[in-house]
């Protein structure tokens, strides 16, 4: 097993494409497995998610996050900083802080298509059910919401960027962006225009991660992008809280561009202000992520 594992750490790529290969055949697998059986496409929210199918969409979801940890450790060694998996107080506060961020930037061409007036409200939640009801329901919806992004976010970005983490940031960003795009396909249709979102959602991610060192910040963006886009769909059991119907002038893109620049911005000012501390600080800084990269 240790000459095993040496192999696969002079071979890398043997390791990514290997464990992508894994996500990719599993969701094929299980999205088309509750298709046949329950004639119900639950990806993209299309349809209710069941007890059963449910259940196991949260083992399935876990196992994987634990899988992909397993391999890690297996390849890069015991002593490899963490992907950043295990939930602090600080990280609690980052996921909270990405959700809010996800949510209020990817909100506003809905809002916008309000306040002008070329889209309107044309159904709400509550009409269909009472409180209690409404909150289960959404409460449900938000916890799938929150496990998807970080099984895809531990898995499709953490994992990667740890494993190349000698390799340039540019690289680290980008291979996983494009792969992790490519892994809705296994229940989605090609769209160039999806795709390109994809892309660019992943890099935004990606920087997010780099950022932080864990996956909660960008788990958090992910979730509440995803809350976002569902809160005004019709879906109820997706999330959403209301129906808007009408035309929304503001592209997909835009909102998702805004988050690029911003987490751009955010990385390239953190570079340059520990580039301006002193000897001392940087060393205070890297003790402390040290610390902070065994969890």
């Amino acid at each position: 097993m240790t000459s095993i594992a040496k192999f696969l750490r002079r071979h890398l790529w043997t390791v990514f494409l290997a464990h992508q290969s894994l996500i990719f055949i599993t969701a094929i697998v299980f999205l088309t497995s509750v298709r046949r059986i329950t004639g119900r496409t639950i990806h993209l929210g299309r349809d209710p998610v069941g007890l059963i199918d449910g259940a196991a969409l949260i083992a399935l979801s876990v196992a994987l996050i634990f899988l992909t940890r397993a391999v890690y450790r297996w390849v890069k060694g015991e002593n490899a900083p963490s992907l950043g998996i295990a939930l602090t107080p600080r990280r609690f506060v980052e996921l909270l802080a990405g959700m809010l961020i996800g949510f209020a930037v990817n909100i506003v061409p809905y809002v916008s298509a309000l306040l002008m007036g070329t889209a309107v409200v044309h159904d709400r939640i509550t009409a269909h059910f009472g409180n209690l009801t409404t909150a289960r329901v959404l409460a449900v919806a938000f916890f799938l919401l929150l496990l998807s992004g970080v099984m895809e976010e531990t898995a499709n970005r953490a994992f990667p960027m740890r494993l190349w983490e000698h390799r340039s940031l540019l690289f680290r960003v980008l291979v996983p962006s494009i792969f992790f795009a490519a892994i809705h396909l296994a229940d989605e249709t090609f769209s160039l225009g999806r795709m390109g979102i994809l892309l660019l959602g992943g890099i935004t991610q990606s920087l997010a991660y780099a950022l932080t060192g864990n996956v909660w910040l960008a788990s958090g963006v992910h979730t509440g992008a995803n809350l976002a886009s569902f809160s005004v769909s019709g879906l109820w059991h997706a999330g959403a809280v209301v129906t808007l119907v009408g035309h929304v002038p503001i592209p997909n893109w835009f909102p998702v561009t805004i988050m690029l620049v911003l987490f751009g911005a955010a990385f390239i000012y953190l570079e340059r202000y520990k580039r301006n501390l002193p000897c001392s600080s940087i060393d205070a800084a890297n003790n402390m992520t040290a610390r902070d990269a065994k969890t």
